[in-house]
């Protein structure tokens, strides 16, 4: 299950990241739309998805295709300065960490958050 906006809100602040930070959400549909993604977009009001990044003309020939739609969010995520995983389980946030690590020579920050020692504060 992955962590909740809130969770990861308080995550990136006990990491150091300040309101400055830019953070692009792959995938922010899981978390149930804009009502669900105010608690994260309160603290770090420069998060963007592909949705706000890209003009509905641009995501038009891509919105029937899923695995096109992921694409975007992976080739971004590869770019990323850091990358973290919000879903240990997830096939993608798996992929995109160890491509990471295999393409980044270990210069590019990957963050895999402990779930189990977070639970203390949930």
């Amino acid at each position: 299950m992955p962590i909740d906006a809130r969770g990861n809100g308080f995550y990136a602040c006990c990491l150091g990241f300040n309101r400055r930070t830019h953070i692009y959400l792959a995938g922010a549909h899981i978390y149930g739309g804009n009502s669900r993604l105010a608690s994260l977009t309160t603290l770090f009001p420069n998060l963007v998805t592909k949705e706000s990044l890209l003009s509905s003309a641009e995501i038009e020939p891509f919105a029937n295709f899923s695995s096109q739609l992921a694409a975007l969010d992976f080739i971004v995520c590869t770019a990323a300065d850091a990358f973290a995983m919000t879903d240990s389980g997830s096939q993608f946030s798996s992929l995109i960490a160890g491509y990471r690590i295999y393409y980044g020579g270990g210069k590019m920050p990957t963050i895999r958050p402990n779930k189990r020692g977070l639970l203390i504060f949930f």
